[in-house]
């Protein structure tokens, strides 16, 4: 009886899966910008090929336009503002009762509106709304609850960002 350890098996398919990703990058790395393929590195590009091509295909299209540009100077400042914040945020309840200002309500009531994104493009509609929050909120307040509201409502754009892409990886704009 042959015995295996878990560990190794998990590491060897780590290795594996690694492996065919970067086959996979290099098959595509004529067609795409690397900034493309790089952003997308962590959405689990094996799990569907032909969705993992589409989501090339829609970020390289729409990677020069202003909208994108735009769009992407606030994930990246999302991104920044919640790196190493306790992800225990991601799970509270924000409830619009709570929040003081109508960037904040809006921003929230269009974060619960978000179903599936089909793609880059879902997200623009809520460059305004991450505008006007900045403009008119200061997420670092002095009151706690405001202030981890605030953040949770970023962690929680910021999910939703990274199921499209890692939008941080565009350098451009």
């Amino acid at each position: 009886k042959e015995e295996f350890n878990l560990e190794v098996e998990l590491t060897l398919k780590s290795e594996l899966v690694d492996f065919i990703t970067d086959r996979l990058f290099v098959m595509f790395e004529d067609k795409f910008d690397s900034e493309v393929l790089e952003a997308l590195r962590k959405t689990s590009p094996l799990a569907d090929l032909k969705q993992f091509k589409k989501k090339c295909e829609d970020l390289q299209k729409q990677k020069d336009t202003e909208n994108f540009r735009e769009f992407v100077e606030q994930a990246k400042r999302i991104s920044r503002i919640t790196e190493g914040v306790d992800k225990k945020l991601l799970d509270r309840e924000i409830l619009a009762s709570n929040l003081k200002t109508n960037e904040e309500k809006n921003l929230l009531e269009a974060i619960n509106n978000l179903k599936k994104i089909e793609s880059v493009q879902n997200l623009y509609n809520l460059t305004p709304l991450i505008n006007a929050f900045f403009e008119a909120v200061l997420v670092n307040d002095e009151n706690v609850e405001d202030k981890n509201n605030r953040l949770s409502m970023l962690l929680q754009l910021r999910r939703i960002f990274e199921t499209v892409a890692d939008f941080t990886k565009f350098k451009k704009v």
